[in-house]
């Protein structure tokens, strides 16, 4: 994901301690979420890497629910960044990726690049169909009580999506 205008929010910001003020909690946004996955609690191959507008979230690509639960962190993200006034947009993107601290390049990155820089022109998170199909028939946990089967987790994380025209 990345921060909408904010290199104008930057130059703003010089004479500005409002703008000032809201690009340091923007940022403090960003790192909480990172603070946040790195918690040992948390599974340590979810990465998280920060820098200057931009956030990175990758989970393994047979991470149980991990399409679900990424989706769940850009949610918590919109969220608290309409709450500052900062509006983001960004691609979720499946495929190779080596992403260790702030080494992060490979397919998926390239292809997340420009869901966000071409098509998420307003803004939005932009997901591929065939992302979806793909990221739920390798995370559903065929262990699951029968009474939760891959329809509802489909149905799940259907229901935080919208479709634009």
């Amino acid at each position: 994901v990345d921060i909408m205008g904010f290199k104008n929010m930057v130059d703003e910001s010089v004479n500005d301690p409002y703008q000032y003020a809201k690009i340091k909690d923007a940022l403090n946004t960003f790192r909480n979420l990172k603070k946040e996955k790195e918690d040992p609690l948390y599974d340590k191959d979810i990465k998280v890497t920060t820098f200057s507008d931009s956030l990175i979230i990758s989970y393994p690509a047979d991470y149980k629910g991990g399409l679900f639960y990424i989706i769940l962190d850009l949610i918590y993200l919109q969220f608290n960044f309409s709450q500052l006034g900062v509006i983001i947009r960004g691609g979720i993107a499946m495929g190779k990726l080596r992403h260790i601290r702030e080494e992060i390049f490979g397919p998926a990155m390239n292809e997340a690049y420009l869901l966000e820089s071409k098509r998420a022109i307003y803004p939005r998170i932009v997901i591929e169909q065939e992302t979806i199909n793909t990221a739920l028939d390798r995370t559903y946990d065929k262990d699951f009580p029968k009474e939760y089967s891959l329809k509802c987790e489909k149905d799940d994380v259907i229901s935080l999506l919208k479709q634009d025209k």
